[in-house]
């Protein structure tokens, strides 16, 4: 059953990939659009939650929502998960764990299914005060949204250590690791912490 998750994981995230350079207009060979991207990281608290990392502090968070969806194209949603901060201005926020909320934020709708259960878990954070903007990408100016293929994560006891963290798409990294791939090609930067002349 785990082999059979992790064939479709491993297809899903391929199709994903083939699809977005598709989209760029990229011409064959393919490459990377130019400029940075960001991503969080993912892997399995001590307590058996599942503990998704930003890279770096988000300000003035609002709202965090997680939803245990299927992996196919209806991307079904099994469950949701929402917590919402207590102060108008949102709190700071660079760690969740699905399940407990953070400092600063109540619970909305609790989460009743088991994370592993899931095939994606999505995750969404809402800033508390800035409005969408056409001008910008990246946070505050627009909600943060990353989806976490559980498969992988499941597969964390494989690796050795525990300062490690599931990148999707790129594998595990130590914590110096995941802020290293900012310095390479790929420019992949925490969520809220990407370069001022890359905004």
């Amino acid at each position: 059953m785990a082999t059979e998750r992790l064939r479709r994981g491993a297809t899903i995230l391929s199709v994903s990939l083939v699809m977005g350079l598709l989209l760029t207009g990229c011409e064959p060979p393919w490459s990377a659009p130019a400029g940075p991207t960001t991503s969080g990281a993912a892997r399995i608290a001590d307590n058996g939650q599942l503990e998704f990392w930003l890279g770096a502090e988000c300000p003035a968070v609002g709202e965090i929502r997680a939803e245990l969806t299927t992996a196919d194209e209806s991307r079904r949603v099994l469950d949701t998960w929402i917590v919402r901060a207590d102060a108008d201005n949102g709190a700071p926020v660079e760690y969740v764990r699905l399940g407990t909320a953070p400092d600063g934020f109540d619970v909305v709708n609790d989460v009743r299914l088991s994370w592993d259960e899931a095939e994606l878990v999505r995750f969404t954070l809402h800033p508390a005060t800035v409005p969408p903007s056409d001008e910008r990408r990246y946070y505050p100016d627009i909600p943060i949204r990353a989806s976490i293929v559980v498969e992988p994560v499941l597969d964390s006891t494989n690796e050795p250590g525990t300062d490690r963290w599931y990148v999707p798409d790129r594998g595990w990294f130590s914590a110096a690791d995941y802020h290293a791939l900012g310095n390479d090609d790929t420019m992949v930067y925490p969520f809220c912490a990407v370069p001022a002349g890359h905004r």
